[in-house]
């Protein structure tokens, strides 16, 4: 339930429309966790969910269309470029930035952007668009070089 919880909270600041579509995937993803079967025409790529970080770079990721799409990558300092435009993926809110865990476990030197950032999307029709993102810092006064600063996947929608 943690995750239905974070991503209410992400759908907040889109519109009316994106909010009505996003909750019907939750209830039917909330009814599917349930074990419940699907009912009222639901189908499984409206449930679906997928997520890509750093080892899709470079790739092409292909959804279902009504696919909840989330990227993850793991360090702070990553900025995940905003969709402009029309495009076949919706993008609920803004991108969340959260911190390392507690504990011993998970222990981070100041400066070195432990934590992950996170963007949501919903794949709405048929195509293809490309996902960005990039920094600059790799780390406490490390520049990023080559290819370290930039993050980008291609997202094909059937």
């Amino acid at each position: 339930m943690r995750t239905l919880t974070t991503h209410t909270r992400a759908i907040n600041s889109v519109n009316a429309s994106t909010r009505a579509r996003f909750a019907r995937g939750l209830a039917v993803l909330a009814l599917a966790g349930s074990g419940m079967g699907l009912a009222g025409g639901a189908s499984a790529a409206s449930m679906a969910k997928v997520t890509i970080g750093e080892s899709s770079n470079g790739h092409v990721v292909t959804v279902a269309k009504g696919a909840h799409l989330v990227v993850t990558l793991h360090n702070t300092y990553w900025t995940i470029a905003p969709l402009t435009g029309r495009t076949v993926l919706t993008q609920l809110g803004a991108q969340q930035t959260r911190g390392q865990l507690p504990g011993a476990t998970h222990a981070c030197v100041p400066g070195q952007g432990c934590g992950t950032v996170t963007m949501n999307y919903v794949a709405n029709t048929a195509g293809l668009v490309r996902l960005t993102a990039h920094r600059t810092t790799c780390g406490e006064a490390m520049r990023c070089t080559g290819s370290q600063g930039s993050w980008s996947v291609s997202v094909r929608v059937r």
